[in-house]
């Protein structure tokens, strides 16, 4: 069984609720990320995400200005323990339709898990696929068929 902690983000970057939003889309471009768990202390409170921040791009500057991320943030996001199964939170993410999973370990945000890191983690598994489903058996590979060998060891 896959756990989730080897295909994740690790070490992200996190945000505090009460800073002004604008903050965070700058966070978000320096650091080249789309989600951002949302802390108050050490208790994960919230996710930010790019698409979040998007939907404000139209409101005037005062408004923007006066934003927080609190006041935006997804409160209460989807969160899994470092051991949970890969296929597990695929499947929840695909029917709660989340864009990223929280991944937690030893009380602590340890990661984050996004649609990015699950396309990575299936290109690995094609990638593991083509290297041994595919492979010619050695049968194959020098042009024996099964009947062939077993005539063979027959006589």
């Amino acid at each position: 069984m896959r756990r989730i902690e080897e295909f994740m983000t690790a070490g992200p970057q996190v945000i505090r609720p009460g800073l002004p939003l604008r903050d965070a889309a700058e966070l978000m471009k320096e650091s080249g990320v789309h989600h951002l768990p949302v802390l108050e202390g050490d208790d994960l409170v919230g996710m930010l995400t790019a698409d979040d921040l998007r939907a404000y791009d139209e409101c005037s500057e005062l408004v923007r200005i006066r934003l927080r991320v609190e006041d935006v943030m997804i409160p209460m996001p989807y969160a899994v323990p470092g051991t949970a199964p890969l296929r597990e939170v695929v499947e929840a993410m695909i029917k709660g339709r989340y864009s990223a999973a929280v991944v937690r370990s030893d009380g602590r945000v340890s990661g984050v898990f996004t649609l990015s890191d699950a396309l990575r983690a299936l290109g690995k598994f094609l990638d593991e696929f083509e290297r041994t489903a595919l492979r010619p058996t050695t049968e194959q590979a020098l042009g024996v068929r099964s009947c062939d060998r077993d005539s063979a060891h027959r006589a």
